[in-house]
């Protein structure tokens, strides 16, 4: 499944700054997992903009468009099993009044389970098993999904 993404994952959740909440929303949480596999000069590739979904991005899928931006990732309209994956959900229409919008990790098993890594949002890191419809059910403004390469030995 690829150790990597899981130590580097439990890294970026160690290295959290107490006095700094802003590192655990979750696509700042997820762009720095991406800077520590990936390295800083491929992340800053992509505007910061994109990375952390800034509205006046004008990108709703930023995250992903940032991964495809950077060669780190192919834009995908499903999950490909036995891989790594950056999702961007809308909770309704993206940036709209009161809409929540949610960046993931996701790993797609070969049985139609997946894990998907979650943001430190309160230090409380976590990873939940279940599968991609019951997960995706949430994101009724709609998904885009970018299945990740593996990273070089030596970001």
């Amino acid at each position: 499944m690829g150790d990597r993404f899981q130590d580097t994952f439990m890294d970026t959740a160690h290295e959290l700054d107490a006095a700094d909440k802003t590192d655990e929303l979750c696509c700042v949480f997820q762009r720095d997992w991406t800077r520590r596999l990936y390295g800083e000069s491929v992340v800053a590739q992509a505007p910061l903009s994109l990375w952390h979904l800034y509205k006046d991005s004008g990108d709703p899928w930023g995250p992903v468009t940032a991964c495809v931006m950077t060669k780190i990732g192919e834009r995908v309209s499903a999950l490909v099993p036995g891989r790594w994956h950056r999702a961007q959900g809308w909770r309704g229409t993206p940036f709209g009044d009161g809409v929540t919008g949610h960046t993931v990790s996701v790993y797609a098993g070969q049985n139609g389970r997946v894990l998907v890594y979650d943001s430190a949002k309160d230090r409380n890191e976590r990873v939940t098993s279940t599968t991609w419809p019951a997960y995706s059910a949430q994101y009724t403004g709609g998904v885009a999904i970018a299945v990740l390469r593996e990273p070089s030995a030596n970001p």
